[in-house]
């Protein structure tokens, strides 16, 4: 009977796990739809109000108050800022280029985190991290340039501009990632999203207002997709991967955010009939392989810092809170 119940809550531990890469991975056909009945950074804006109502309305509900230093409340703005750049940036992308290369190359992220901890903090880096990195560079080559003399490539102007302006979506949440780092230990996770995502509500009003986008209206079609964003991907899709962080070690968790372009991918092809080439399918493999090296080597980092925390007292341990951030508001 307990191993019965033992497999029954692995098997629901490894839905809850997989289920969330699947309503992430599903962002790029609610935002498609989503797109329908107005623009991109209207889109962008409506997902974040949403999100940030409910949210707040939770903070409020649960009694969950708390204030903030000043210079805490102008970096949450400031993130916030970088989340509207990198939410804008993923739509935008979406019009231009298919969702699988969106989702890829704003999948980045950790690689210029990484780059940022070598260059300019200084921290000591392994070989395989440069691999992962060599690799990641000749992925990204082959999937967006190709091989020169071996694939003919005709890259058209406007999937140029929706790549380099995914690739920018994957640089401005990078730095949400790392100016948010002094803040993951102090405040709770409800207080930062509560503050990060009305932040970037505002930033994308601003700017759907400037550039003249309005709201659907009635379009089902589009609010359907609007709401889906903000509430299966945003909401419960990170929500699962959280709790996933609780049954499963940090690496596996962060390792799995890979499945998302092939979510993408799987999903576009059945919904749109979005297809890739050989060269991008090589290009794409290849660039998730050094993803996956430069995250497993600063994992395992992560790891042996927190197998020394094990030998100290329960209430020093924070568990797997700074990855829990990183994963909370992705796509």
């Amino acid at each position: 009977m307990k191993t019965k119940l033992n497999a029954q809550a692995s098997l629901r531990a490894y839905g809850i796990l997989f289920g969330s890469q699947l309503a992430i991975g599903a962002s790029g056909i609610f935002a498609r739809y989503a797109m329908h009945g107005t623009g991109p950074i209207m889109v962008s804006a409506l997902r974040l109000t949403i999100a940030s109502l409910i949210v707040l309305s939770f903070a409020a509900l649960s009694g969950h108050r708390k204030k903030l230093k000043y210079k805490h409340e102008l970096l949450l703005a400031l993130c916030g800022m970088a989340l509207a750049a990198h939410f804008a940036s993923w739509m935008i992308a979406l019009c231009h280029v298919s969702i699988a290369s969106a989702t890829l190359l704003l999948s980045t992220s950790p690689l210029w985190t990484g780059l940022y901890d070598s260059i300019i903090l200084k921290r000591k880096t392994t070989t395989i991290f440069w691999f992962g990195m060599a690799v990641s560079a000749v992925g990204t080559i082959i999937f967006v340039c190709g091989i020169p003399s071996i694939v003919k490539i005709e890259t058209t102007n406007g999937a140029f501009f929706g790549e380099i302006i995914a690739a920018f979506g994957a640089i401005v949440f990078a730095f949400y990632l790392i100016a948010i780092r002094s803040v993951t230990h102090q405040y709770s996770t409800l207080t930062i999203i509560t503050r990060t995502y009305s932040w970037a509500a505002i930033f994308l009003w601003i700017a759907a207002i400037a550039v003249q986008e309005k709201i659907p209206g009635t379009d089902i079609e589009s609010w359907s997709g609007i709401v889906a964003t903000a509430i299966i991907t945003q909401l419960l899709g990170h929500t699962f991967l959280n709790a996933s962080l609780k049954t499963f070690p940090s690496n596996t968790v962060a390792l799995t955010t890979l499945l998302e372009p092939v979510c993408a991918a799987i999903l576009a092809s059945i919904v749109f009939q979005e297809t890739l080439s050989a060269q991008m399918i090589l290009g794409a493999v290849t660039l998730l392989a050094g993803l996956a090296l430069v995250m497993a080597e600063g994992q395992s980092k992560k790891v042996a810092v927190e197998n020394l925390c094990d030998e100290a007292p329960p209430k020093t341990l924070t568990g797997a809170n700074g990855l829990g951030q990183a994963l909370e508001l992705k796509k």
